[in-house]
C-alpha cells in the first residue's frame, strides 16, 4: 500500500548510509531546485560536519528570513520528510529510521512514514534526555556560524539537528511561496500530477518550476 511504499524512500537511504558508507541527501522528486542549495545554507550546514539531521520544515513560510520558530531552537512536533541530510556517522538516525521501518511494516499500520518517523523522534528523543544524553537544535545565530558557534553544546549531545530556513526552503503552504526567489520549492500538500505541475508552475512569476519546453530527453 501507498505507507509501505512511501518507507521504502527511508529503507533506500538507510540501505545507502550503510551499504555505501557515504552520507545521504534525500530530495522527493517533487522538491525543485530554483538555486544550487549546495551554495547556500543547506551547504554550509552540510560542511560544517556538526549536524547528524538537517531537515526541511513542513508549515507556511514565515514573511522574512530567519525568523521561523525552528531556528529559535524550537523544532516542532512533525516536520518535513522530503527533502534532508543525514549522516552515515549517526547511530541515533539509523535506529529512528530501523524503528520507523518496523512500525511500517505492521499489518495494521494506516501512518505515513514521515508522521512514524517524528513519533519515532520523539520518543528517542525522550529515552536519550532521560539517559542525559540531549539532543540539540541549532538557533539562529548557530545556523549562520555553523562552524564556530555553540561547538561545545554539539559535542556533549548524543544527536545534533537544524532546519533549514523555510523562508529560502518553502513547501507547498500556501500555494505560492512568500519568498519570490526561493532557493528550493516543494510542491508538496497536492495529490496527483495535474495539481503538482499547476503548484510547480504557480511557485515563481516566470513558471520557471514547470516549463516543458526545457525539457530534454537522455
Amino acid at each position: 500500500d501507498f505507507n509501505k511504499l512511501s518507507c521504502n524512500k527511508m529503507r533506500m537511504v538507510l540501505n545507502v548510509a550503510e551499504e555505501c558508507g557515504m552520507d545521504v541527501v534525500f530530495s522527493d522528486a517533487d522538491n525543485i531546485f530554483y538555486q544550487n542549495p549546495f551554495e547556500h545554507d543547506f551547504g554550509r550546514l552540510i560542511e560544517a560536519q556538526r549536524y547528524d539531521y538537517i531537515y526541511q520544515s513542513n508549515e507556511e513560510s514565515p514573511d522574512e528570513p530567519l525568523t521561523d520558530q525552528c531556528l529559535q531552537g524550537q523544532p516542532r512536533e512533525e516536520a518535513n520528510t522530503g527533502f534532508y541530510f543525514m549522516s552515515r556517522k549517526s547511530s541515533v538516525m539509523k535506529t529512528m529510521i530501523n524503528s520507523t521501518l518496523t512500525t511500517c511494516n505492521e499489518p495494521k499500520n494506516k501512518i505515513d512514514d514521515q508522521t512514524l518517523f517524528w513519533l519515532e523522534f520523539w520518543k528517542t528523543s525522550h529515552a536519550q534526555h532521560d539517559a542525559n544524553h540531549t539532543f540539540h537544535h541549532c538557533d539562529v545565530t548557530e545556523y549562520l556560524q555553523p562552524s564556530t558557534h555553540n561547538l561545545q553544546e554539539s559535542k556533549n549531545a548524543a544527536f545534533n539537528f537544524c532546519c533549514l530556513d523555510p523562508y529560502h526552503y518553502p513547501i507547498g503552504q500556501p500555494d505560492q511561496p512568500k519568498n519570490a526567489d526561493p532557493v528550493t520549492y516543494h510542491a508538496n500538500y497536492v495529490m496527483g500530477k495535474d495539481k503538482k505541475v499547476e503548484k510547480l508552475r504557480n511557485s515563481r512569476a516566470d513558471h520557471y518550476g514547470w516549463n516543458e519546453s526545457r525539457a530534454t530527453l537522455g
